[in-house]
């Protein structure tokens, strides 16, 4: 038995479908317009999805040290780790993470600056694992004072797996010589999507 390929456009979403009835020719055109107009509509709806996604996370910070949460900014001092749980769709591959801060320095610090871990949890032994440790701040000078972006850098192999595991942005602030408070504020994260949510 051959068949024919059938190739969706996608140019145009249907709303009617036509399909045959009795008495119609039983022809290779009688089954082949029906599939076409299902063909093109779902890569009409493909096409509606973003393949990449910014989003802005709204959970409160909670800090390691001493388990005080924040609902707006994070408050943080010399080597404090806050973590905000990541919002993200199941399937959803994660690129990036950026979060705005502002710290008391003027300028850097001599010691180590902030940097930002991606962390995962699973629910189902309370492991911890870290997925990706992003290159410390590189902003110089008096800029530094400034409320500023630090970013996680470009992120590879982070599949969100909403299944049993729960992730979360840790930002590690400065330490050692010369290190500072300083506020840390909501995350965005950039992700591409893969498929469907299915997990709610």
């Amino acid at each position: 038995m051959s068949g024919q390929v059938l190739t969706g456009t996608g140019a145009a979403f249907a709303t009617t479908l036509t399909v045959p009835a009795g008495g119609d020719p039983r022809n290779a055109a009688s089954v082949k317009t029906p599939f076409q107009v299902v063909l093109d509509n779902l890569l009409a709806l493909a096409r509606l999805v973003p393949t990449s996604v910014v989003a802005v996370q709204r959970q409160p910070w909670v800090r390691s040290a001493d388990n005080v949460v924040f609902l707006d900014h994070a408050l943080v001092d010399s080597s404090d780790v806050v973590q905000q749980e990541l919002e993200l769709p199941n399937g959803a591959e994660l690129t990036n993470v950026t979060c705005l801060i502002d710290p008391a320095n003027a300028t850097p610090p001599a010691g180590v600056k902030p940097f930002i871990r991606i962390v995962r949890y699973d629910t189902t032994t309370g492991a911890s694992s870290v997925l990706h440790t992003g290159s410390t701040d590189a902003t110089s000078g008096a800029s530094y004072g400034a409320p500023h972006d630090l970013s996680t850098g470009t992120i590879t192999g982070v599949t969100i797996d909403r299944t049993k595991y729960r992730y979360f942005t840790a930002v590690v602030w400065e330490s050692s010589t010369g290190a500072s408070t300083g506020d840390v504020y909501g995350a965005r994260a950039t992700y591409n999507v893969t498929a469907p949510d299915r997990q709610g």
